[in-house]
């Protein structure tokens, strides 16, 4: 070692003089350049970016090693499109899954590679809809709005903050007065049927089956209960205080939970009235019982006679101060008319003594419930007049009514009081009390024709200032102004009259809609908002109204009257039909010129022999000619061509019939299915297609010859059924049905539609953009494939 040391500086000083004497050397040379070190790439490398994504709006795509310098990035996006950005943004322009590779390498030549799933939506015209699932995902209710299921039950805590809950589980939000509902998810599929909050936090939900749900956090978590109520139970739901909630009434006696909905118990206890503070009563003929430890013991506060219609009233909030009422009759035979006397008895101790008085100042010829606001002042109905009590129901006075007309009027609420005044040749006016009859306001209640119709309309005042009304038909408005303008919250007649017949979707964008009142209505974007493109069609009729369009400006509409209307511009204009006294029931067009066409025949001389023939066209509709009349195929009721000589006819008993000559002829053809036939649809792929009643779904993979019973898991009528490709299809019908393949039939599962109407149409543009129509003019859609 020594002696290389030597060598090595002898060979330096050499090196040195042969250098210096060249001129070289010296302080001039430079400095070898520092050994350069490659980036490490990270061992746990890892791509941040979102599973799901939508077409038109860009995906964020991230790597845990995107800060570091030194790296070369190597995007592919998997449709195509790369990037070398480290943090790049990338658009989808079409649905579909899709697996992202990222390559990251460093100067030395060493790389790593990982892979990312995306799947890729299209919920831009679903965005901020009532949806079945969370995130805008499953079937959104386009038409109506907010939702098409049925409202059973409205809460308000205020003028902005309500609930709203109904059929399928249904619990919608508002924070702008009703102006906007949001879904906040039940985690229930039952009808929901009350709904109530103590305050803007806590909560209930009440519906079928026994079915509670409670929430913590103004809806944004509900949770259910597990009360344990009899699926046929009828109780009703008591908030006393957050986690004091009563279940009283039905078959159950009274269940009660002290502790929010954790554990419950059960007493046997009959409950007629629920106190402000929680005490049970049973009011009964014979007496009147209280209990305040939930039901455990009751104890009789109060001997009637016997009498057949008292009635408990509670004169304040603290339960101590109520009120028995009864009316009783003897017959005055000398003017030959009943006479009727009120007996009041009060107490003002919850019930430990009682005062008993008769009231006085009322006429004796009718009979009415008694409503106090406290325990003086009170308010009774009896005819056409309004009598108020100051004294605690000893001394009535009738309030004076209006000199003209004809008055009636309604208690609402303590001291609240309705009334119509209807005079001969004006319109019916409304005005509303709520000091007991000492002032009035004019109100608002459009529709109603007639005074009468106060006693089928329910009025309840929410908060001040809110009210929400419940018509004999079943529909509901809400009011935040006191009654002066309303707004309604399900269908309503004038809904219906603008309600959906029948709709078509060119793609994700651009579709078109006939509505009710004859409008051919146009969206740009996917449904979320429609105009008016064409007025006075004709929707009168029985016959099922449908769209077909073979290209953005041919296409074909089968109208209410059973007649086919043409149009070569894309719905701007409508071509009259061919005048024929035979209806047609269903058509389809198999290119711009071939079409067939189901019509209703009616035999003069047989009405037995009535039934459907096959018509023809082969020049786009402008006329049709008769193809068969076989009297077996009579009981036909749908029909669908792959091409203009192979068809299918289906139609009542599991009826289906073939042809490979364009109609001419027909073979009756063995379905295995004694169903009645809804639908019959070819595939892409050639397939065929058929729903019916009671879930029944048949194939056929040779046009139509044999075929094979499905067995999906649904029990409800099927009423179509669409297949995008051999793999993807959709089928749906009754009460909300719908179910999806992918995997071209041999498997079906249900997806959650969100409504129990009948579903009659279903069509996809891509895989996971499509609508369903449905019976009242509902129309659901999904940008997720109904997932």
């Amino acid at each position: 070692m020594k002696y290389a040391r030597t060598a090595a500086a002898a060979s330096t000083l050499i090196a040195s003089m042969m250098l210096a004497a060249c001129g070289g050397g010296g302080d001039d040379a430079p400095a070898p350049p520092p050994a350069v070190t490659p980036t490490t790439i990270p061992a746990d490398l890892s791509i941040k970016a979102a599973a799901v994504a939508d077409v038109g709006s860009p995906a964020t795509f991230d790597s845990s090693a995107s800060a570091l310098s030194g790296l070369s990035f190597a995007w592919n996006f998997g449709d195509g499109k790369t990037s070398t950005e480290a943090s790049p943004k990338h658009d989808y322009a079409q649905v579909g899954d899709y697996e992202v590779r990222l390559k990251v390498s460093n100067a030395a030549g060493s790389f790593k590679e990982l892979s990312w799933r995306v799947s890729v939506n299209n919920r831009s015209h679903v965005r901020g809809l009532n949806c079945s699932d969370a995130a805008d995902s499953g079937w959104c209710w386009q038409q109506p709005r907010p939702s098409g299921n049925a409202l059973n039950d409205v809460f308000f805590l205020d003028a902005l903050t309500g609930w709203r809950v109904g059929d399928s589980g249904e619990i919608l939000k508002t924070v702008d007065g009703g102006k906007s509902w949001l879904r906040q998810n039940s985690g229930l599929r039952t009808p929901l049927t009350s709904v109530k909050f103590l305050d803007a936090k806590n909560g209930w939900a009440q519906g079928s089956q026994g079915a509670l749900l409670k929430t913590v956090d103004g809806g944004a978590n509900w949770v259910q209960q597990g009360s344990s109520t009899d699926q046929a139970d009828g109780a009703r739901l008591h908030l006393v205080q957050p986690n004091t909630v009563l279940l009283v009434g039905g078959y159950n006696g009274v269940r009660v939970s002290t502790d929010g909905g954790a554990s419950w118990a059960n007493n046997t206890m009959t409950v007629s009235d629920v106190g402000p503070d929680g005490s049970l009563w049973n009011l009964s003929y014979y007496g009147l019982s209280r209990s305040t430890d939930q039901g455990k013991t009751a104890t009789e506060v109060l001997r009637l006679d016997g009498s057949y219609s008292p009635r408990l009233s509670f004169l304040d909030d603290t339960g101590r101060a109520l009120l028995v009422s009864n009316w009783s009759g003897s017959y005055d035979y000398i003017n030959y008319q009943w006479r009727y006397t009120l007996t009041l008895q009060r107490s003002l101790d919850g019930g430990n003594s009682w005062e008993r008085f008769e009231a006085l100042g009322l006429s004796g010829q009718e009979t009415g419930n008694v409503s106090f606001a406290d325990k003086d002042q009170g308010l009774m109905i009896l005819g056409d007049k309004v009598y108020r009590s100051v004294d605690g129901g000893r001394n009535w006075q009738a309030l004076a009514n209006e000199p003209q007309g004809s008055t009636r009027n309604k208690i609402l609420a303590k001291n609240t009081i309705l009334r119509a005044i209807e005079v001969s040749g004006q319109k019916l006016r409304f005005s509303l009390s709520e000091d007991a009859g000492q002032s009035w306001a004019a109100i608002s209640l459009p529709g109603l024709l007639s005074g009468y119709e106060l006693d089928y309309l329910e009025l309840r005042k929410q908060a001040p200032g809110v009210w929400t009304q419940r018509r004999s038909d079943g529909s509901q408005s809400l009011s935040t102004d006191g009654m002066a303008n309303w707004q309604v919250l399900n269908d309503s007649a004038a809904a219906a009259s603008r309600a959906l017949r029948a709709s078509w979707f060119f793609d994700a964008k651009r579709g078109q809609a006939l509505n009710a009142a004859g409008e051919l209505l146009e969206t740009s974007d996917g449904g979320l908002q429609w105009s008016v493109k064409l007025k006075g069609l004709q929707t009168s009729g029985s016959t099922q109204q449908r769209f077909q369009f073979i290209n953005a400006s041919k296409g074909w509409l089968l109208n209410g009257d059973g007649k086919v209307y043409r149009t070569l511009d894309g719905g701007a204009s409508w071509s009259t039909p061919l005048q024929s006294s035979s209806p047609i029931l269903a058509f389809q067009f198999v290119d711009e010129n071939n079409g067939f066409a189901l019509a209703y025949a009616s035999n003069q001389v047989n009405a037995y022999l009535s039934g459907t023939v096959v018509l023809a066209t082969t020049d786009g509709g402008l006329s049709w000619t008769q193809r068969a009349a076989d009297s077996t195929i009579r009981y036909a009721t749908k029909l669908a061509f792959s091409n203009a000589k192979q068809g299918l006819l289906v139609g009542s008993a599991g009826r289906i019939f073939s042809t490979e000559d364009g109609g001419q002829t027909w073979t009756p053809r063995f379905s295995g299915s004694s169903q009645n036939l809804t639908a019959v649809r070819f595939t892409p792929s050639g397939e065929a297609w058929v729903t019916g009643d009671s879930g029944a779904l048949l194939q056929s993979t040779d046009g139509g010859k044999t075929w094979v019973n499905n067995l999906p898991a649904s029990t409800q009528a099927l009423r179509d059924v669409f297949f995008l490709d051999a793999k993807l299809g959709w089928a749906v019908g009754d009460q909300g049905a719908v179910l999806s393949t992918t995997d071209g039939g041999k498997s079906w599962r249900q997806q959650f539609s969100g409504s129990k109407d009948t579903l009659n149409q279903v069509l996809f543009v891509d895989a996971r953009t499509g609508w369903i129509s449905g019976a009242g003019g509902s129309l659901l859609a999904t940008g997720t494939g109904g997932n």
